[in-house]
């Protein structure tokens, strides 16, 4: 499968992406509390590739991050969710850092 593919295929989920993850609620909340016990900096700012609408970033560091996904759709639910945090549409093998 191609990335512009991948792309249109996560810009279809977006809007119900999050609906999703609530129905899967165990899984997702089993996964941020793995990543809380092993990321034991907190206030660190992290980088998460495939983030999605941002919603695993926010609640695993309070410290303003920054997430990365394939898909714009993604990527403006993200930014309208989590203004704190710094949300980009890139692909993977492509992927630029902003410099603080």
């Amino acid at each position: 499968m191609q990335s512009n593919e991948i792309q249109e295929q996560f810009d279809a989920l977006a809007e119900d992406y999050d609906t999703t993850k609530k129905k899967n609620a165990y899984y997702f909340e089993t996964l941020i509390q793995v990543f809380r016990k092993y990321i034991t900096h907190l206030q660190d700012p992290l980088l998460e590739i495939g983030c999605g609408t941002g919603e695993i970033l926010a609640q695993v560091t309070h410290a303003p991050s920054q997430g990365i996904d394939l898909s714009p759709k993604m990527i403006e639910l993200a930014q309208l969710k989590y203004p704190n945090h710094r949300f980009s549409c890139q692909r993977l093998g492509f992927i630029q850092l902003e410099q603080r």
